[in-house]
């Protein structure tokens, strides 16, 4: 089934800086996700500090092992039967 779906164009009401400013401030303070960009920075700053003092209590790995000790041998080919 196909058909066509006609919307009518709406137009918004046009915004001054201030009444954008105003809107958008009202939308971003109801979200649970946004945050004001300075205490996002200073979140991500903690992070950081806390993550490198976590990555430095931590002993680096072992060195990766000598080639002749990880790989295996190749196989011999199989002989086609006749």
């Amino acid at each position: 089934m196909r058909g066509f779906l006609k919307v009518p164009l709406v137009k918004p009401p046009p915004l001054d800086d201030r009444a954008f400013d105003a809107l958008r401030t009202t939308i971003l303070d109801a979200s649970p996700s946004a945050m004001r960009a300075n205490d996002a920075a200073r979140l991500a700053t903690q992070r950081e500090r806390a993550l490198l003092a976590a990555a430095k209590s931590l002993e680096p790995p072992p060195p990766p092992p000598e080639p002749e000790d990880f790989r295996e041998p190749v196989r011999k080919p199989r002989k086609p039967k006749t």
